[in-house]
């Protein structure tokens, strides 16, 4: 894969309001802040670092070495604070010896463990009275060249900066990468190489809810105004974020600095009992202080990373390195249909291959079609859909986009998407468009940014991967209804291949074919067809593949009378068991037939009046029944288009990323997810607004006083009308 930097095109200019850091906290164009400059002149702005201390030498004498290499002291100050931990003697020896007749370098002891909320308000508040704004840094953090510097320039970008991160390797939502590509692991060295390759990239600072407090900046005005850190906290954990809220009710910012970088060895001071305790605790007490807090995470993890930082590990990593594959199947209905058909049927031709060894594949489905199918017994990684985390190279849509939540999954999980396509009849559907507005929008956004569309036909959309549907869900050895096996057995029947939607027409050819006085078995059920004595009605929607066959397999002749589809798969079904097909006049369907070289045993009809005449003259033709049974072997199973499917996926992963147009999809999708969430919220909020009018109505109708008065109002109403009566006369 060539570098990120060959493939990055040069910044779009920005207006005087994006640069100057208001707009573009949570914009994902890709483009830079650039620091104004008034930021510049804050770079020599003094800052006091304050670095509470407990335990870990080891940890400390690198944040000490980071401190003496990368903080200029002819203008910034260091204090370093003991809180007496289990080795307190110790480390005020070792940290004496490292910073002995270091300039602007002062160490304080603590009587008494204080914690670090009491250490962190005790230097600052105390002991600290220069006047400088204050950088809170743990023990086990490192600095590095230009941290110091830009998270200064990003605090004193805007008025209303309060706090400011940077980016690090350990730092809850300031972690870089924050998404892993699926089969990665966190690594420290890894987190500095993609920092540096990517954070070009990337705005120059976000607004978020909150800044980590590893490597925490704060304005020396806020603390004189409002103090620091609330002693509820005790020894630590949700103190900073605590801080971030209450300053930012007063109108001021927490800030992510995307062009700093500090190392973070993370979780040293406490076992990770206490520290799961403490934490627990201390969370409850933030969310009884602010309920939105979780809502206002979830928000910034949903909409505020630009593209560039979604897929930082999958941007930066070379080629011959790991590469993630996302097979989404979230149209996977719990019914038998086609598209169902065809994804068990992928998914079982993927077990089935040896994959490079580089190549990881996750199965993405709704929970309740992962147990009915059971999607285990492939072998293959299988994820529940919500609960992804990590990231791909390339997503694989194995039906057609036409759902909203598919298109934003996709879009934020999949740096590139090969999208399958049937030629969605439903996304044309009018009657459609009330109770799914946003399907055409899905359909029609997943094609125009798929990286590679692959149809079952030209007439799909012009794609060249063509061959039958091979059954690939096997869930039931069940026998067939009685009055299916009677048909089946005394043979000489008719199929009318379909389903229940209005396209299939399968009713107006049964209309036109019933009269014949032949068995028919209709799949459906259409509206308003009933078993009666000549035809059986089976819902092909719930048959196991074995039974399909097996009726397709045994009939005398195959009706196909949908209207356009993107390929018709059920002709190659009855070709691949040696039966004859008449079908009705598509493209769809002469395309089939071309693919297949199949036109010598197939039939067509245009018009519902000649159907049953032609199927008459088709039942009767012997050279068409035998064309049927030669061609039956040379129909091409699914698998090789399934492998071909898998290997245009693998293929894609090695082409290079166009920054600008996963910048560009990823953004305008984002904006119709926002709107909407906006959408649902509004929808749910008005949901529990009448729900909860309902219950008062339905508590002031059973209570005590209203029955009460209501038997006034029945029987007073006519007194009072009376006496009125009389006063008037």
């Amino acid at each position: 894969m060539p570098s990120l930097a060959k493939r990055q095109k040069q910044p779009a200019q920005l207006s005087s309001e994006q640069s100057s850091g208001r707009l573009l906290s949570s914009v994902t164009t890709g483009e830079l802040m650039e620091p104004t400059a008034a930021a510049d002149r804050a770079r020599t702005r003094p800052v006091t670092l304050v670095v509470p201390i407990f335990d870990h030498w080891d940890s400390l004498e690198r944040c000490i070495q980071a401190l003496i290499a990368h903080v200029d002291t002819s203008i910034h100050s260091v204090m370093l604070v003991n809180d007496c931990g289990p080795d307190a003697d110790a480390l005020e020896r070792l940290v004496l010896e490292a910073i002995d007749g270091l300039p602007n370098y002062s160490y304080y002891r603590n009587d008494t463990n204080h914690g670090f909320v009491g250490t962190c308000n005790r230097a600052v508040l105390e002991l600290d009275r220069t006047g400088n704004d204050v950088l809170l840094l743990n023990s086990d953090a490192e600095l590095t060249s230009g941290a110091l510097d830009e998270l200064i320039g990003v605090l004193y970008s805007a008025e209303h900066h309060g706090i400011v991160c940077p980016r690090s390797d350990q730092a809850s939502i300031a972690t870089i990468p924050y998404y892993l590509r699926a089969g990665s692991t966190p690594n420290g060295d890894r987190s500095a190489e993609v920092f540096a390759e990517i954070s070009p990239l990337l705005p120059r600072y976000y607004l978020a809810p909150v800044s980590i407090g590893f490597c925490y900046l704060v304005r020396r005005s806020l603390i004189d105004n409002h103090g620091l850190f609330d002693s509820i906290f005790g020894l630590g954990y949700n103190e900073e974020n605590d801080f971030c809220m209450r300053v930012n009710a007063l109108g001021y910012s927490a800030l992510i600095a995307n062009h700093a970088f500090v190392r973070h060895l993370g979780s040293v001071s406490f076992t990770p009992a206490v520290k799961v305790e403490l934490n627990e605790r201390n969370f409850r007490i933030l969310l009884d202080r602010y309920p939105f807090y979780m809502d206002a995470v979830y928000s910034f993890l949903n909409y505020g990373y630009c593209a560039a930082d979604v897929f930082a590990d999958i941007l930066t990593t070379p080629s011959s390195e790991q590469r993630s594959i996302l097979i989404d199947i979230h149209h996977l209905s719990l019914v038998l249909d086609g598209h169902t058909r065809y994804a068990l049927s992928f998914l079982r031709s993927l077990a089935a291959m040896t994959l490079p060894p580089n190549i990881n594949v996750v199965v993405a489905a709704q929970p309740d079609a992962i147990e009915f199918f059971g999607l285990d017994r492939y072998g293959l990684t299988v994820a529940r859909y919500g609960q992804l985390s990590e990231v791909f190279d390339v997503g694989i849509a194995l039906a057609p986009v036409n759902h909203v939540d598919q298109l934003f999954h996709l879009n934020r999980f999949a740096a590139r998407w090969v999208v399958r396509n049937f030629n969605a009849i439903d996304s044309r559907a009018w009657a459609a468009a009330p109770y799914d507005p946003l399907g055409s929008l899905a359909v029609e956004c997943a094609q125009r940014h798929a990286d590679r569309v692959v149809a079952m036909s030209n007439v799909g959309l012009g794609s060249t991967l063509r061959a039958p549907i091979e059954e690939g869900a096997d869930r039931s050895d069940a026998p067939l209804a009685p009055e299916v096996a009677q048909v089946i057995e005394a043979s000489g029947y008719l199929v009318i291949a379909g389903n229940s939607h209005s396209p299939k027409q399968v009713s107006m050819a049964l209309r036109e074919l019933e009269p014949l006085g032949i068995p028919i078995v209709v799949f459906g059920p259409p509206s308003g067809v009933v078993t009666s004595r000549s035809t059986v009605v089976v819902s092909s929607d719930l048959l196991a593949d074995r039974q399909l066959q097996r009726i397709i397999a045994n009939a005398s002749l195959v009706v196909f009378p949908s209207e356009p589809e993107g390929f018709g798969t059920t002709i190659a079904d009855a070709l691949c068991f040696g039966v004859p097909v008449v079908a009705l006049e598509t493209s769809a369907a002469r395309e089939a037939a071309d693919a297949l070289n199949s036109a010598i045993a197939m039939q067509f009809f245009s018009r519902f009046g000649d159907l049953a005449a032609i199927v008459t003259a088709a039942l009767e033709d012997e050279e068409l029944h035998r064309a049927a049974q030669t061609i039956q072997e040379n129909v091409q199973e699914l698998g090789a288009v399934n492998k071909r499917l898998i290997e245009v996926a693998i293929g894609l992963t090695d082409e290079p990323i166009d920054i600008d147009a996963l910048s560009a999809r990823f953004e305008e999708i984002r904006r119709v997810q926002q709107v909407a969430e906006a959408n649902r919220v509004h929808a749910n909020n008005l949901t529990n607004q009448l729900m909860s009018a309902r219950l008062a109505v339905e508590a002031v109708l059973s209570s005590e006083s209203y029955r009460a008065g209501s038997v006034v109002a029945r029987f007073g109403g006519p007194v009072l009308r009376v006496v009125r009566r009389g006063r008037l006369t």
